[in-house]
């Protein structure tokens, strides 16, 4: 369902067949145009993730940033961008940080944009910390074409 604005407001996502056979029920919470939370529920209502959000002040002209770095069958590499209009209006802003947590697990995502001439994100290093693979960093190169 989408709320007032046109923003995503939540999800029901079931995945049947094969391995899979899940239940997930999203929440997305916002302000000032930028998604800031996300609550994750089990079929019975338990919340299992929670993901919050950080933003500075680079504008976000083209990711559904959510849906492309967390969450399938959105993925930056799943193939199925054409759909991101389904999923309403993007936040406002890039994020400059990310937290996801699970039960005790904690995964920290920080961000930092090269921004071209036209406002374009060319380029960002995405820096993660966590209990389990320690400290990461990783550079990703971005283009961007009309069709």
């Amino acid at each position: 369902t989408y709320n007032s604005d046109g923003y995503l407001a939540s999800t029901i996502q079931t995945l049947t067949g094969g391995s899979y056979d899940s239940y997930y029920r999203d929440s997305l919470i916002y302000s000032g145009g930028n998604l800031i939370k996300n609550f994750r529920k089990h079929r019975n209502n338990t919340i299992q993730t929670t993901t919050e959000f950080s933003y500075g002040s680079n504008t976000n002209k083209h990711w559904n940033f959510y849906w492309n770095a967390f969450t399938e069958p959105f993925s930056i590499l799943s193939g199925y961008t054409f759909l991101y209009p389904l999923l309403g209006k993007t936040s406002t802003n890039l994020p400059t940080s990310v937290v996801v947590t699970e039960g005790s697990f904690i995964d920290n995502f920080s961000y930092a944009y090269f921004i071209n001439s036209a406002g374009n994100a060319t380029e960002y290093n995405e820096m993660r910390s966590n209990t389990v693979t320690g400290n990461t960093s990783s550079n990703y190169k971005l283009t961007y074409t009309c069709d």
